[in-house]
């Protein structure tokens, strides 16, 4: 029996998962640590944390832990005859983890990382970081008002002491907290769920409890613009000319970044583009449009590998070039306090645009929300928020309605 100890994503610059692998009579059994670590700390001769990191002391002692249990579970296995098999091994660790996981005694934080180490296989990277960040914001939360967080405690009262926190100490908007809230309460849910607290208040704080709020101005690109961005010489510039053709090639499919930077030629069939959306596993229909079909061939069915942090960036950069910087105003709240700060319009376009620029077009252009969805794999009430209506559209929706 030999028991293995590695990261889910050893080149990843963010912290990630520790597995623990328990291979016998050619078996492989996997079972979540728990544990997170940043790769950079990470001894792989030793597979452990490296000696002086902070987090040393206590994942070590974790590892070391568990390491020691699978050990005592095969000896015992052995002594009592038994035929180690990996429904057998599974059945008796998770038995081994019975009393702790049961138990009252383990602490909100514990039961916030079983939380993270039990569902991260389904989630995205962003989801996790999500998580992963919520959590922090609760332990320093925990700091400031030097009060345990615990189960029973958290009621309407906890979660507006909370917002409060993040809006006038840690500086958040109301969307963002709205944002950091909902995350909170689907780990909460959970926890409700596993029978680990019998407390539902959570249910009871809902966005309407926060002060009224508005979202960041909603930034897509025209028609006109994108035709602009198509014909814009970038030939001295490859950095930016991949950025403008994966912008291109995403506003003409409407696809999430995640699901562009992981493209591949075999999910072409036809004129179309058939694939399983990575975020809510919908199965879309995407029919390749010329600038799709220009850009695929330009580059060979493989499109470039660009991160989306820095996509983003290189966006900015791309737009203030393309001249598409007319100053727009925009409008947030931090608590109570109304927020109003003038920018170039450039600074609001990401890889969100992209998407946003392809329903708003279509829309406009009176493809049906049916049609949309099944092209996204959307839902309506979704669709809806990436529509963007502007005054021009009004002002003709109006001088029809009078004609």
């Amino acid at each position: 029996m030999k028991i293995t100890f590695c990261l889910r994503d050893a080149k990843a610059d963010r912290l990630v998962p520790i597995h623990c692998y328990v291979h016998f009579n050619y078996y492989q059994v996997k079972i979540a640590t728990g544990q997170h670590v940043h790769p950079k700390l990470w001894n792989q001769d030793r597979l452990r944390v490296r000696k002086g990191a902070a987090e040393e002391a206590l994942v070590n002692a974790a590892l070391g832990a568990m390491e020691s249990e699978i050990h005592r579970i095969f000896l015992t296995m052995k002594t009592n005859g038994e035929t180690p098999t990996p429904a057998l091994f599974k059945a008796r660790y998770a038995a081994s983890r019975e009393p702790r996981e049961s138990g009252r005694g383990r602490s909100f934080f514990d039961r916030y990382e079983e939380f993270i180490a039990e569902t991260e296989e389904k989630w995205q990277h962003a989801t996790l970081q999500i998580h992963q960040t919520a959590k922090t914001h609760l332990r320093n939360f925990e700091k400031d008002q030097a009060v345990p967080i615990m189960f029973d405690r958290i009621d309407t009262h906890f979660f507006e002491r909370f917002s409060t926190y993040l809006v006038k100490k840690v500086g958040q908007n109301n969307e963002t907290v709205w944002k950091i809230v909902r995350t909170v309460r689907v780990f909460l849910r959970w926890a409700h769920e596993h029978r680990y607290t019998s407390n539902d208040e959570y249910r009871r704080f809902t966005k309407a409890c926060l002060p009224s709020g508005q979202k960041s101005e909603k930034a897509y690109i025209t028609v006109e613009e994108l035709q602009h961005l198509i014909d814009l010489d970038l030939s001295t510039d490859p950095r930016l000319e991949r950025t403008r053709d994966l912008f291109i090639f995403q506003a003409h499919t409407g696809m999430r970044y995640g699901d562009v930077v992981n493209f591949k030629k075999q999910l072409i069939q036809r004129d179309t583009i058939r694939m399983v959306t990575s975020k809510n596993r919908k199965a879309v229909v995407i029919p390749i449009l010329p600038p799709t079909r220009a850009i695929l061939e330009k580059y060979g069915y493989e499109l470039p590998a660009i991160s989306n942090q820095k996509q983003n960036e290189y966006l900015k950069e791309l737009m203030e070039k393309a001249g598409i910087d007319a100053p727009v105003v925009v409008v947030d709240h931090k608590g109570k306090e109304r927020v109003e700060k003038t920018v170039p319009r450039y600074e609001l376009i990401g890889t969100h645009s992209a998407k946003r620029t392809f329903i708003t077009i279509l829309r406009q252009r009176n493809v049906s929300i049916e049609a949309i969805m099944r092209a996204t794999g959307n839902s309506r009430r979704t669709i809806e928020t990436y529509i963007v209506s502007t005054e021009d559209d009004a002002v003709r929706e109006i001088e029809r309605a009078w004609k």
